[in-house]
């Protein structure tokens, strides 16, 4: 408002200027000159406007909505004339993959010091969703060995055949070998042992068949193996054995399912004398998963017909097993208890200690009773652990002892009283990356025998270290090495206790890959060269190179 009245005053006073300015130079025209004169010009009144009223709200409009109309639709059929589509039609198809090749037949062969031919050759069907079959072979020999040159050279083979049949819910599989083993009984005096008089061969011939379900996860899960083996030596001892194993699976749900396991072993062993032997072990047990806890309970009944009490007849055993998920995946807490009876065979022992004597004593092993408690998981992603103690039991524990008066020669001795064995075991495994696993094993064995002096030729410290590396998929290198103490063993005939020394030995593979299908290895075994004694008398090579090559094709 009061900007509005100073411009209406300014446009005033102009005005009246131009008014009176207008009539001066009009009247000093006229006259002819123009004479001083004094102008006042006196602004007595006083112009007041009103304030002028202003609407700031908006303004309002009434418009009417027209009623609203359904909307009507009119659907007219049209037809459409269009041709008719080729009968044949190309569809586009993703292309499949090409499989990989598939080297079904591998050869392996080398040679080395001490006389050492190495041939190894498996001989395989292609590639079939119906089938599978093939051969196997292998000859490893040594014309010379680490006492007496020949007198303690070796040899080891192998040929058998096998095949598997896949219908569309059971895998049906079988197989026959032949195996034939050379030893010399070299643990004696070498100026004065006759290689024919030390020579051994062990012959094996096995035959087996078995039958399995394909899918695994089904609510039934079953195995079926049935076996024959027969074996003879030089001094025509002979030990057949059928054997049969079963193992099944029922699943009640997810976190519940039923066990069995079974086995029956029926074995004649023929020497000086002829004895028939039955062995019958059966397994049930229940196992279920509660969110951290695992559980396994059941029981293990064993029948035997032994002559010794401890083994005879039909005994039982707990066996009960709990786990403790204490942090996921990386902590499992473990605890258990059982038992069970152990089957002792001449072709078991044989495989333990070939340097075995003639009339070896037969009998099983009753552990009575073992407790266990561990510990183990995984961490810093692929590192894995277990640690384990455990305190076991047994009855007729065996032991190999040098025979009373040939030492080259050894028997089966058996604690028949309580054995006590306290064991300690650490295992850890380090996958460092695709190319570099390294593992370490360690075992304390500590023994409390009734009938002797010592648990001969049973360690007490074992440990050993492994490591695999792969570079570039074109070298890859495996090192061995382990660690053993504590063999003692007795000289009957001199009446005194030895005690072995210290085992350590160094082994190094290294396998260079020309192609898939082509390579070179080299292998060092006993680096260290130390001629040690795993059984008292029977010192083993030094250190043997065997080189070769492999063709995959």
């Amino acid at each position: 408002m009061n900007k509005g009245k100073k411009t209406f005053m300014r446009s005033f006073k102009i005005a009246v200027i131009s008014v009176v300015a207008v009539s001066f130079f009009n009247t000093a025209f006229g006259q002819g000159e123009i004479e001083d004169k004094v102008v006042i010009i006196e602004k007595e009144r006083k112009l007041d406007l009103p304030e002028a009223n202003r609407n700031f709200e908006k303004v309002h409009f009434d418009v009417k909505t027209p009623p609203a109309k359904p909307q009507e639709y009119k659907l007219e059929e049209v037809k459409l004339n269009l041709p008719n589509l080729p009968s044949k039609i190309k569809l586009l198809m993703m292309p499949d993959e090409p499989l990989k090749k598939f080297y079904g037949n591998y050869v392996k062969a080398g040679f080395g010091n001490y006389g050492t031919p190495y041939l190894e050759a498996f001989i395989n069907s292609k590639r079939s969703e119906k089938y599978l079959y093939g051969l196997h072979y292998k000859h490893y020999s040594s014309k010379n060995g680490p006492v007496g040159k020949s007198l303690s050279g070796m040899s080891d083979n192998l040929a058998e055949a096998y095949g598997k049949y896949f219908t569309s819910n059971q895998v049906i599989c079988g197989g026959i070998g032949y195996s034939r083993m050379r030893f010399n009984y070299y643990g004696g005096d070498e100026n004065i042992i006759k290689f024919q008089d030390i020579k051994q061969v062990y012959q094996l011939f096995n035959v087996n068949a078995g039958i399995e379900n394909l899918d695994k996860t089904n609510q039934i899960s079953y195995n079926l193996g049935l076996n024959y083996y027969h074996l003879s030596d030089r001094y025509n001892a002979k030990e057949g054995e059928f054997l049969t194993d079963f193992n099944g699976v029922y699943k009640l749900d997810e976190d519940r399912k039923v066990n069995v396991g079974a086995v029956l072993s029926l074995s004649n062993r023929k020497d000086s004398s002829k004895v028939n032997r039955a062995f019958f072990m059966l397994k049930p047990s229940y196992s279920m998963v509660m969110d951290k806890i695992r559980l396994n309970l059941g029981f293990n009944v064993a029948y035997t017909n032994d002559s010794v009490k401890s083994v005879k007849g039909v005994h039982l055993y707990p066996n009960l097993k709990a786990e403790y998920d204490v942090v996921d995946k990386q902590l499992i807490a473990y605890a258990g208890l059982d038992g069970e009876m152990q089957k002792n065979t001449l072709r078991k022992f044989v495989y333990d200690n070939p340097y075995l004597g003639g009339n070896a004593a037969l009998l099983h092993t009753n552990k009575s009773i073992e407790f266990f408690v561990g510990a183990k998981g995984h961490v810093i992603g692929r590192l894995n652990y277990n640690a384990r103690f455990s305190y076991q039991n047994y009855k007729n524990l065996y032991f190999f002892n040098n025979g009373n008066p040939d030492t080259s020669r050894f028997v089966t001795l058996y604690d028949k009283g309580n054995t006590s064995l306290t064991q300690l075991t650490g295992e850890l495994s380090y996958d460092v990356s695709k190319e570099l696993l390294v593992e370490y094993k360690l075992n304390y064995y500590g023994y409390n025998v009734s009938d002797f002096e010592y648990a001969w030729e049973r360690p007490s410290f074992y440990t050993s270290f492994s490591g695999r590396y792969n570079l570039e998929k074109k070298i890859f290198i495996n090192v061995d090495i382990y660690y053993i103490s504590g063999l003692k063993a007795k000289n009957f005939v001199k009446n005194e206790v030895v005690k072995l020394k210290p085992i350590t030995d160094l082994n190094l593979k290294v396998e260079y890959r020309f192609s898939p299908a082509f390579s070179a290895f080299l292998e060092f075994n006993n680096i260290l060269s130390k001629k040690y004694q795993r059984y008292l008398y029977y010192p083993v090579k030094g250190i043997n190179v065997l080189g070769g090559l492999t063709y995959s094709f």
